[in-house]
């Protein structure tokens, strides 16, 4: 047998282990990183902010790269501006009589006007076209049973609230004049529920807004989670016509006092829906469902799925993929059969700006945005 010199040998095992740590650190990046359309790797990151950390920030609105508008507990409403200085500038704003407020819907126009509802009582919508230094009360509820869980625009005039049901139908309001004013539709014209079912408040998208079309995301019954679908929410609903409401049954997304589907997102005729236990953030069971059919169908990814709850999903058009995010971390899609680890950093809600930059918000008053750490 040969003996190698001792010198040779210690060169063989520097050499193996060098390898090692290059095929670990190979393998972390794939991880982290997730492959755009054109194959080529994305090497964007969460960039990470603290505005308010006793808050968590679960409603998100936002303008472009530079300025966002987030809301969350104890009644916090934040600006978010010059964003692409190397620190990031907050105002951080509380409604007088509203300081512990739970704020999880929002909407905004401009870094001087944007829209805000609590979730819970009082049940109130304000608005502010000062850049938050004055809040108008534009809707007050009347109804003692009134939780409002998400609110979105059509387009800078026409907008949609909806919450909890009250007497078996969800509670839906409409706007014509960008929010200054907001009217409550009909019993007739609201969807009816099963007991127990309901909306979730915990990314302000669990309500998808496509073309004239209204959907809707549900959860809270034994059964399997629902999305209740509007196709001419638009034409009709201001003027309290007749809506005509059908319902998609997701059995992937099983449903549950505290599960079901908790955001919408879609991108031309794909939809992803994603949701799960908020009690268990690591159940992998039932936390996302795809269709590419427009919702006609429905299946769990079969390759690779979402890695626990998540609360929010959106659409990249600028990098051509989805982003999935929940407080354990957040996950990203080039196709809708194959989702890759993204990051660990946890987040509530995500926002794709006008310009298509991504934002997101979360606990512990975080603000993140996705862009090249270069």
């Amino acid at each position: 047998m040969v003996r190698l010199p001792q010198f040779v040998c210690y060169l063989l095992l520097v050499f193996c282990y060098l390898l090692l740590v290059l095929v670990y650190s190979a393998n972390q990046d794939c991880m982290a990183q997730v492959p755009n359309s054109n194959g080529t790797i994305s090497t964007k990151a969460w960039a990470e902010h603290v505005a308010k950390e006793k808050s968590s920030l679960r409603g998100l609105f936002a303008i472009d790269l530079n300025t966002a508008w987030a809301c969350g507990s104890e009644g916090t409403i934040i600006r978010c501006r010059n964003a692409t200085l190397p620190s990031i500038a907050f105002d951080v704003f509380a409604i007088p009589g509203f300081e512990k407020s739970e704020f999880r819907s929002i909407h905004a126009w401009d870094a001087n006007t944007c829209i805000v509802a609590t979730a819970g009582q009082p049940a109130n919508i304000f608005k502010t076209t000062d850049g938050g230094q004055t809040w108008k009360t534009v809707f007050s509820s009347d109804r003692a049973a009134s939780f409002f869980n998400g609110m979105k625009f059509f387009n800078p005039s026409e907008g949609v609230v909806f919450g909890d049901p009250i007497s078996g139908c969800l509670e839906l309001l409409v706007t014509s004049n960008s929010g200054d004013s907001w009217k409550r539709l009909n019993v007739e014209n609201s969807p009816p529920v099963f007991d127990g079912e309901a909306g979730f408040a915990a990314s302000n998208s669990s309500m998808l807004l496509l073309r004239d079309d209204v959907w809707i995301g549900l959860g809270g019954r034994d059964g399997v989670a629902r999305i209740l679908r509007c196709t001419d929410f638009r034409k009709n609903a201001p003027h309290n016509k007749p809506l005509h409401w059908s319902s998609m049954e997701i059995p992937l997304l099983a449903s549950s006092p505290s599960r079901g589907i908790f955001s919408l997102a879609s991108a031309g005729q794909s939809v992803v829906a994603v949701g799960g236990d908020y009690k268990e953030m690591d159940n992998k069971n039932g936390t996302i469902a795809v269709s590419d059919l427009a919702g006609k169908s429905w299946r769990v990814p079969v390759l690779q799925s979402t890695r626990g709850f998540r609360s929010c999903v959106i659409f990249s058009a600028t990098d051509q993929h989805w982003i999935a995010v929940g407080p354990t971390g957040s996950d990203a899609a080039t196709e809708l059969d194959r989702w890759q680890p993204l990051s660990d950093t946890g987040f509530h809600a995500l926002h794709v700006a006008s310009d298509g930059f991504v934002w997101a918000a979360g606990a512990g008053g975080r603000v993140g945005r996705w862009i090249d750490p270069k």
